[in-house]
């Protein structure tokens, strides 16, 4: 059995966002039915506690319209799935 992913600089993760998808006036694409997305989004930063457990991580968003950007202190709790109100991220499926 393999161990859960952990967040590190220059892994990639899925990003969705409702916000995104209204805020580049394209409510329509990339909507799933649980989130606008997926976006891909590089870690470029990570925060470990103590024990070093990767708490937060900065990400670099690229959706498929408009620009690149930043969202900062993006909780990383669990393994593999965070959500946050108008915006949630996931491991990329393996094949």
């Amino acid at each position: 059995m393999s161990e859960a992913p952990k967040p590190s600089v220059g892994r990639v993760v899925h990003f969705y966002s409702e916000a995104v998808a209204m805020k580049d006036n394209c409510a329509g694409r990339g909507f799933n039915g649980v989130g606008a997305g997926p976006y891909l989004a590089h870690v470029t930063q990570v925060f470990e506690d103590a024990d070093g457990n990767t708490t937060y991580a900065n990400l670099y968003v690229i959706p498929p319209v408009g620009d690149p950007f930043h969202k900062g202190l993006v909780p990383m709790k669990g393994s593999s799935f965070y959500e946050d109100g108008d915006f949630y991220w996931e491991w990329p499926p393996r094949a």
